[in-house]
């Protein structure tokens, strides 16, 4: 498991590329960072929250 751990990065970046190329004629590069930040923001948030409100509980 520890060697496929590398890959994850490189697959997201891979991924992203993609999805830049292929939404470059529908959305403007604002947009296109719009929405990543919103989607790291929403993937984040739980771990985030989760972790914030459990450091009062200690």
């Amino acid at each position: 498991m520890n060697i496929l751990l590398p890959l994850i990065p490189v697959m997201i970046w891979a991924g992203n590329a993609v999805v830049n190329e292929l939404s470059v004629e529908v959305l403007s590069p604002g947009a296109m960072s719009f929405y990543r930040w919103a989607v790291a923001t929403l993937v984040l948030a739980p771990f985030c929250l989760h972790h914030s409100l459990n450091i009062g509980n200690r």
